[in-house]
C-alpha cells in the first residue's frame, strides 16, 4: 500500500462518504444511494452501520490514508476520544465508485498488533466472545460482516482472556495467519462454518446444489424463513426488491431491536423504514448473513395472496450465488458457485443496478429496452410511460384503468395491449401490458423500460449468475 496525507478532494467518492458518515447523520440521500449501490440492503442497511459506528466512536478525524490496486483505502485517524482508529472502505473500481465493504476500529495498543484469524483460531476465539459484554461504558459493540469477506469487528474491552488482553478492536477474516506470539494477540471472533456447510456466507462449502421448496400462493413463490432460529413464516420471494424486509407485526413478535429510521431502496412505494436488528437468518434451511431487515407494511400483498406475508427475501440475498426460480416445480436452487454449470440454452445478459436485475428486450424498431426481472409482481409486463412515448408504436391505445399489486402495495395504472417485443428469444405479441409513470427508486437509464413479472415467468424455470451478469431462461421441465 502506498500512504498520503488526508485530502478529501482527492479520494473516491465512496470513501469520502464513509468517512464523513462518521461524523454527521445529514449525508444526502442521494449521494448515499450511489455509495451504497452494490450493498446488499442499499442505503437503509449502510446508514445503519454508520449510524452504529458513529455511535460507538462519536465522530472520526481523518489524518491520512494508504491505498492499495484493489479498491481497498485505509484511513487513519482518531475518534472524539482521541484514540487511534482505523476505518477501512472498499469500493468498486467503476464511478461512484460504491461501498462494498466499510469497518472501523479502534487502532492498536501499544506492543499489540492485529491479524487476521483462522479456522485454529475459532475455539479461542469463541472464548473472547462468550467473556465479552455486548454493553459497556463506551456504546455497543456490533457485528459488520463485509460482502467480499467472513468478517467482523468487536469494539469492546475482553476480560480474563489471552493474558489481560488490551480493549481494542480487530478486523478478522477468514484466511491464513501465523502463529500467535506473546506481542500479537488475537482478541476478537471468527465465524465458524456450520457443520452441514449451508450457509451463504461460506458459499464455496455449499453443496454442487440445493433445492428449497417454494409455496405458491395466487402464483407468487414464498419460502419459509427463520430468524433468530425463530420460525418467522412465510416471506415473498422477491426479485425485484433490493433488501430483506420484515412485516411490523412480525418484526414485533420476535422482539427484533430498531437500529434506524433509513432510506429504502427498491420498494415501489414507501421511501424510508424502520430498521431491525437480526442476529441470525436462514431460507429454508440455509444460513444467510444477518443483515439489519427494513420493517415495510406488506397488507396490500396480503390481501392479494391471501395469506398474512410475513416478509420479503430480496435479490441481494439470493444473487450472493448462482441461483434458480422454478415457478412450475415451486423450486428455489442455490449453487455452488465453484460447481456451477450453467443451462444449455443461450444466456441473456443481466445488468445489476442499485441491487436489482435488469434483461435486455427488442422493439419492433429495434430499440433495446431494459426490464426489471421482478418476482414480486402480478402482471406479466409493466412499462413506463416515458419509455412507450418514446417508442409509440410498441402498445396499442390505453383500453382503461386498473390495479397492480406486488411487494410495494397496490397502484392505479393504465391497461393496454403490447403490440410487439422480444424478450427472451421469443416474441411476444398482443398481451396485456401496464403503462405508468415509473416510481422514484426506478433507474434512469433512457432504455429502462418496466418490469417483467410473474405471469411471462410461471412456465419458466430462471437461473442467474449475478457474478457472470447472465441470465438463463429455459421452458420448465425441459
Amino acid at each position: 500500500m502506498t500512504g498520503a496525507p488526508w485530502r478529501e478532494a482527492e479520494v473516491p467518492e465512496g470513501v469520502r462518504v464513509a468517512v464523513r458518515a462518521l461524523n454527521t447523520a445529514a449525508i444526502d440521500a442521494d449521494e448515499l444511494a450511489r455509495a451504497a449501490e452494490r450493498k446488499r440492503g442499499g442505503p437503509a442497511l449502510l446508514q445503519a452501520a454508520f449510524d452504529q459506528q458513529r455511535s460507538v466512536f462519536g465522530g472520526f478525524e481523518p489524518t491520512s490514508v494508504e491505498r492499495d490496486d484493489d479498491g481497498l483505502f485505509v484511513v487513519h485517524g482518531s475518534d472524539a476520544k482521541g484514540r487511534p482508529c482505523v476505518t477501512r472502505v472498499r469500493i468498486a473500481p467503476e464511478a461512484p465508485h460504491a461501498i462494498r465493504s466499510q469497518v472501523t476500529y479502534v487502532a492498536a495498543a501499544d506492543g499489540y498488533t492485529c491479524r487476521t484469524a483462522a479456522a485454529a483460531d475459532y475455539d479461542a476465539c469463541a472464548g473472547v466472545e462468550a467473556a465479552t459484554p455486548t454493553v459497556a461504558g463506551e456504546g455497543r459493540y456490533f457485528l459488520a460482516r463485509g460482502a467480499e469477506f467472513r468478517a467482523y469487528i468487536e469494539l469492546l474491552r475482553i476480560t480474563s482472556i489471552f493474558e489481560r488482553a488490551l480493549a481494542t478492536a480487530l478486523l478478522c477474516a477468514v484466511g491464513a495467519c501465523s502463529t500467535p506470539t506473546a506481542r500479537e494477540t488475537v482478541i476478537a471472533g471468527a465465524q465458524r462454518p456450520p457443520a452441514s456447510g449451508r450457509s451463504l456466507t461460506y458459499p464455496d462449502l455449499l453443496p454442487e446444489q440445493t433445492v428449497i421448496p417454494l409455496v405458491l400462493h395466487r402464483d407468487m413463490p414464498f419460502v419459509r424463513v427463520a430468524i433468530d432460529r425463530r420460525d418467522a413464516g412465510e416471506f415473498l420471494v422477491d426479485t425485484g426488491t433490493a433488501t430483506n424486509a420484515i412485516a411490523e407485526d412480525v418484526a414485533d413478535r420476535l422482539g427484533l431491536a430498531e437500529l434506524t429510521e433509513a432510506p429504502l431502496a427498491g420498494i415501489h412505494v414507501q421511501s424510508t423504514a424502520s430498521v431491525r436488528k437480526v442476529a441470525h437468518l436462514a431460507i429454508g434451511g440455509v444460513d444467510v448473513a444477518p443483515d439489519p431487515i427494513a420493517v415495510i407494511d406488506l397488507d396490500e400483498v396480503s390481501r392479494y395472496t391471501g395469506i398474512s406475508v410475513a416478509g420479503i427475501i430480496g435479490f441481494p440475498t439470493l444473487a450472493q450465488v448462482p441461483f434458480a426460480i422454478d415457478l412450475h416445480a415451486a423450486t428455489l436452487t442455490l449453487y455452488s458457485p465453484t460447481r456451477f454449470a450453467p443451462p444449455t440454452v443461450d444466456a441473456t445478459l443481466l445488468r445489476v443496478y442499485r441491487d436489482q436485475p435488469y434483461v435486455s428486450a427488442i422493439c419492433a424498431d429495434g430499440a433495446e429496452a431494459l426490464l426489471l426481472l421482478d418476482t414480486g409482481a402480478s402482471v406479466p409486463l409493466v412499462l413506463w410511460r416515458p419509455f412507450v412515448a418514446r417508442v409509440p408504436d410498441l402498445v396499442s391505445p390505453p383500453k382503461g384503468w386498473t390495479t397492480t399489486f406486488g411487494a410495494g402495495g397496490g397502484t392505479q395504472v393504465e391497461a393496454s395491449e403490447l403490440r410487439h417485443l422480444r424478450l427472451f428469444g421469443r416474441d411476444l405479441d398482443g398481451i396485456a401490458v401496464i403503462v405508468q409513470a415509473p416510481p422514484p427508486t426506478a433507474w434512469k437509464h433512457s432504455r429502462a423500460a418496466g418490469i417483467v413479472g410473474l405471469p411471462l415467468l410461471r412456465d419458466q424455470r430462471v437461473t442467474v449468475d449475478a457474478a457472470s451478469h447472465r441470465v438463463w431462461i429455459e421452458r420448465a421441465g425441459s
